[in-house]
């Protein structure tokens, strides 16, 4: 009830400021206008159309076969998922999040499973960051490429970090036999992209007018926070304000921005995922997971990029590297470091032979006690190596699971006196 009021409140007091500041709104209005005719459609339209063409022909099913080994073994996801972070990837917002929610709809993913991807589906795309941010803003299209190579490590990295820890084998629904023409789906694909740009058009005039209604022009805030402020809520106006920043300074917000994607990103995105069924704070702590991330990247990379202005940042930057590294890595070495603990105790107490007993050399090598496979059901295993196999089964990459060992019961002993008495 609490909430209810304060949205009512709130849609109230929004109504009043856009009366109040009607100039401003309008001016808002057409400013947003404009950026969805000289920017978003050109670049995020093909790349829609492009990427409901792959899901309808069967596109995504065919790419998840060849991705499926490497999408297990860094993200615990299966094939599939590549199709939405491709898409994401080189299509730019809000096309990854769409993917995901027309590829869980179609049975591809498992609940569970797209949750975790939507931490890391959805990024700017290489026409938006190379043409719009690169050459237009920055001055410079290799700044765009480099700031993509951010977004790119960022995102992977952010993948890492929500990766589930088991995956679940998910088969995807295979459409029809007519279904399967790429140039059949040609109308049905650009009618969803067209609905895809409405919406998204619509949310950047909406948020463009609003911003300027609550955020006056006579706002007395520095260029840098002003440029955070306005990119939080909408990203292209906050990228175009970097362009009056130094360089480098420039080059670190844009990264920031572009990794957050704003508020009018994510209610494109929110609108796809919950209109799958799919919850939405995953995907707001992956997209907060890759803006730290990416102002960390950049920060790391402004001695390379900016030799003669970041001098100073050398030191930072090295020591900037060397604490992300260790914020990835450190679930690994704390799992390594266990281990060699565990082993340091082994070899001080020999007395312990139960324990001596797990680590043997001369275990039995089967797929039941490798850490590689996992229980599907019962007798039944999955291998991201060589998919389905049998539990007495083993291979060349076998690695040893003491977790997943089951000692045999040892038989029950017999007295000499029962032995007489069955006698």
């Amino acid at each position: 009830m609490k909430r209810r009021r304060l949205g009512l409140w709130s849609i109230l007091i929004l109504m009043v400021l856009l009366i109040l500041r009607s100039k401003a709104v309008q001016a808002g209005v057409r400013s947003g206008l404009a950026l969805c005719g000289r920017v978003l459609i050109p670049a995020l339209f093909p790349f829609s159309v492009l990427s409901g063409l792959l899901l309808r022909s069967g596109g995504a099913a065919a790419l998840g076969a060849k991705a499926d080994g490497w999408m297990r073994r860094r993200f615990h996801l299966p094939g599939q998922a590549a199709a939405p972070l491709l898409t994401g990837l080189m299509g730019g917002y809000p096309l990854g999040a769409q993917s995901l929610a027309a590829l869980y709809k179609a049975g591809g993913m498992t609940k569970s499973e797209a949750v975790a991807l939507s931490a890391f589906c959805n990024h700017p795309g290489p026409a938006f960051l190379v043409g719009a941010v690169g050459a237009s803003v920055l001055g410079e299209p290799t700044l765009g490429l480099w700031l993509w190579g951010v977004t790119v490590c960022s995102a992977l990295l952010t993948g890492i970090l929500f990766s589930p820890e088991h995956a679940v084998p998910a088969k995807m629904k295979q459409p029809p036999a007519q279904e399967q023409a790429c140039f059949r789906q040609l109308p049905a694909a650009i009618l969803d992209g067209a609905m895809a740009m409405l919406r998204v058009c619509g949310t950047v005039v909406l948020f463009s007018g609003l911003q300027a209604a609550v955020f006056p022009s006579r706002l007395s805030l520095p260029d840098w926070a002003a440029s955070l402020l306005t990119g939080a809520m909408e990203l292209t106006s906050g990228v175009v304000r970097v362009g009056a920043l130094p360089r480098p300074t420039g080059f670190l917000l844009a990264a920031v921005l572009t990794g957050w994607g704003g508020l009018c990103v994510h209610m494109q995105a929110a609108d796809a995922l919950l209109d799958a069924g799919l919850p939405i704070g995953t995907y707001f702590a992956g997209k907060a997971a890759q803006a730290i991330l990416s102002g960390l990247i950049a920060f790391a990379l402004l001695p390379i990029l900016f030799p003669a202005e970041a001098a100073a940042l050398r030191t930072g930057a090295i020591c900037v590297s060397a604490l992300t590294a260790s914020f990835i890595f450190l679930p690994e070495a704390k799992k390594a470091l266990a281990n060699i603990k565990l082993c340091a105790i082994i070899r001080k107490n020999p007395e312990s032979r139960n324990t001596e007993m797990l680590f043997r050399k001369t275990i039995q090598k089967d797929c039941a006690c490798c850490k590689y496979a996992g229980v599907v059901s019962d007798g039944k295993l999955l291998c991201p190596k060589k998919g389905f196999v049998r539990a007495d089964g083993s291979c060349w990459r076998w690695r040893y699971d003491p977790l997943k060992r089951i000692p045999k019961r040892a038989g029950k002993r017999v007295s000499p006196a029962d032995k007489d008495q069955n006698t």
